[in-house]
């Protein structure tokens, strides 16, 4: 008889039932089809460059490089670890934009983005604030991803914890 739960002789597939219902439980056509220039992409990330979990107490800098693949436009959002809903800071902000006004953007065209209890000099436009008593995750998403998401020629680099 085939199993219809995820029972098996040796093996319970927890891991497989919680790696989708972690974070969201429905996705919609337009995240699973690859259109290009319409729907939407996600990228997450959960650890920083030398694989330690984000934790609410560092300060973390996301580098979203030039010429991003979005043909809308392109966001970051942090979540709480535990509620895996955005995250809920004194701040009373949970992203930031390419649609955002005073968003500061480099002289090589990308854009830091800071994740921390504290926005670094200069950059309190492009800061979100973090929880330090909690960790936390990341998506980066590509509203209308272009071609160069798909082919990856276009690369995000690993979230950077500043020391």
């Amino acid at each position: 008889m085939e199993h219809l739960d995820h029972m098996n002789p040796h093996y319970y597939e927890v891991q497989e039932i919680a790696s989708y219902t972690y974070e969201a439980v429905t996705t919609s056509k337009g995240m699973v089809l690859n259109n290009v220039g319409s729907g939407s992409k996600y990228l997450g990330a959960y650890i920083d460059k030398d694989g330690n979990w984000l934790d609410g107490k560092n300060t973390y800098e996301i580098v979203v490089p030039k010429d991003p693949p979005a043909n809308q436009f392109w966001s970051i959002t942090v979540y709480d670890n535990d509620s895996r809903c955005i995250i809920q800071n004194k701040q009373g902000k949970s992203d930031i934009s390419s649609v955002m006004e005073n968003v500061k953007q480099e002289k090589d065209g990308s854009t830091k983005v800071y994740v921390g209890p504290s926005a670094p000099e200069g950059y309190e436009n492009n800061w979100v604030q973090s929880n330090p008593k909690k960790g936390f995750f990341v998506y980066l998403r590509l509203y209308g991803p272009l071609e160069t998401f798909y082919d990856k020629s276009w690369k995000m680099p690993d979230v950077m914890k500043v020391k």
